[in-house]
């Protein structure tokens, strides 16, 4: 029987999703390591430890909370078992050069997946060598380093809910809140109806964009999706893989407004059901609102199922 580790952040309940799908499968038993259980555990013991990490942080560039959380997470790996067949991490570059090398000594089969792009974080690229094979979301940091082409997924066939003509938008609050301010602005100036969400960590200027502050958990969202006939993705600039969003469309059968031009290279792509914008002068035909969703063959779209997903990590 193979035995797996998973390592992986949960910040909004996708990875439990993910478990919970492969604790289903006979063919090998998998153990998992959340990151986020590990985050909140750091307390300062009194004003001088907190004085003493802001002086280490600013001037070493060694940060205590991150000592403490990589050694929580050694401690956790050492209660598991001494070798896996294989090892799959998501967002490896979170943790320490020992800590990997720690998992790297228990498995012959060390596999990464990159849910964000090198850009972004590219002590990705400095760690890439530790790992037999490095998965990637991002088409073009595939063709620049090597990596393997995995696209995110979905995993549900229908949610039930009573769909409405609404577009939905729901994203962290960062660059791209300017490009859903526009759009908000250009739906309302046309009476559609629209859900536009930004979560903030701290009140932000909006016009047009519900500001919310606590994190929506990935179940309630997709019920969400479930009501809306059509969804909105903005991409960071710095990426040109798609997010969750295009592949929730897709399980769902909802049309997507993207302003990620490379979506055009997919094989669900269907300009009926998907419509491009520019960031800064959004243009949507009406007819986009008013005909139907074209259906996408089972044959396409069982491609970009969880299960082909936990497949092609887990299994080839």
């Amino acid at each position: 029987m193979n035995n797996i580790l998973f390592i992986a952040p949960d910040d909004v309940g996708i990875i439990k999703i993910v478990q919970n799908r492969l604790s289903q499968r006979t063919d090998f038993t998998a153990d998992f390591i959340d990151f986020n259980a590990f985050k909140n555990k750091f307390v300062y013991k009194n004003f001088y430890h907190r004085v003493a990490n802001f002086i280490s942080k600013n001037f070493k560039k060694v940060n205590l909370k991150d000592i403490h959380y990589n050694n929580l997470v050694k401690e956790k790996i050492n209660t598991l078992q001494p070798r896996y067949s294989r090892i799959v991490i998501i967002r490896p570059d979170l943790l320490n050069d020992e800590v990997l090398g720690l998992l790297r000594s228990k498995t012959e089969s060390f596999i990464a997946n990159y849910w964000d792009s090198i850009s972004l974080f590219d002590r990705k690229l400095r760690i890439k060598n530790i790992f037999d094979k490095v998965y990637s979301f991002d088409t073009e940091d595939c063709k620049r380093y090597g990596f393997d082409l995995l696209t995110n997924f979905y995993y549900f066939d229908e949610i039930p809910a009573t769909v409405n003509n609404n577009v939905y938008c729901l994203l962290t609050n960062d660059k791209r809140t300017a490009v859903v301010e526009r759009m908000g602005k250009y739906l309302n100036e046309r009476g559609i109806a629209n859900t536009l969400k930004v979560f903030c960590y701290k009140p932000a200027v909006t016009a047009y964009v519900l500001q919310i502050h606590q994190v929506i958990p990935y179940e309630i969202m997709l019920k969400e999706i479930a009501a809306s006939s059509v969804l909105v993705e903005i991409q960071k600039e710095e990426q040109q893989g798609l997010t969750f969003r295009p592949f929730e469309a897709l399980g769902l059968s909802k049309k997507l407004i993207t302003n990620n031009k490379h979506i055009k290279e997919y094989d669900f792509y269907d300009a009926n059901n998907i419509c491009i914008i520019d960031n800064e002068d959004i243009n949507i035909p009406n007819g986009f609102f008013t005909t139907p969703y074209r259906p996408v063959s089972e044959t396409i779209k069982i491609k970009y199922h969880l299960d082909n997903w936990i497949e092609t990590l887990f299994i080839q």
